[in-house]
């Protein structure tokens, strides 16, 4: 798949995060920044992106939420969460909500599109596997299945 063809979504309030964000990846991928949550639902019910970053500390409407309401309505979108707060709580809490990969601010250019990258590759993989997991094929899977899907579960 040619990278200009892959559209990623950047959601954050600031716009030097916004623009830093987009200077990383705009060369790669095709980006759209918004500075909201409610602008990044928009975004996405208008058009499909492969990878959405979120900016999981927005004023308003945090992004974590947003992790979530991705992950729960727009599944063929991965979730990399963002954030200037780079705790072991804060990273667990964003991949709870559905994010696949965390990145700090300030970014790195290597950081941000070897997440992006991983994301792309990998995403799609984990999010089958989430999915698999709360199928009502999942409540009739053997006990041994069931074990095993149950560490991809929320």
């Amino acid at each position: 798949m040619e990278t200009r063809s892959i559209s990623v979504l950047i959601a954050a309030h600031q716009e030097t995060a916004r623009a830093s964000l987009a200077e990383c990846l705009g060369g790669d991928y095709s980006c759209v920044t918004v500075k909201s949550a409610r602008e990044a639902i928009v975004q996405l019910e208008a058009a499909r992106f492969n990878v959405a970053i979120a900016d999981i500390t927005m004023v308003g409407a945090s992004g974590l939420p947003l992790c979530k309401l991705i992950r729960e309505n727009f599944p063929r979108t991965v979730v990399v969460a963002a954030s200037r707060v780079d705790t072991p709580e804060c990273t667990i809490e964003a991949i709870r909500q559905g994010a696949f990969e965390f990145i700090t601010e300030p970014f790195d250019v290597v950081q941000v599109t070897r997440s992006v990258a991983h994301a792309l590759s990998c995403g799609p993989t984990v999010r089958d596997l989430h999915s698999l997991c709360h199928s009502p094929a999942a409540a009739e899977a053997p006990p041994f299945l069931s074990r095993r899907l149950a560490c991809f579960g929320d």
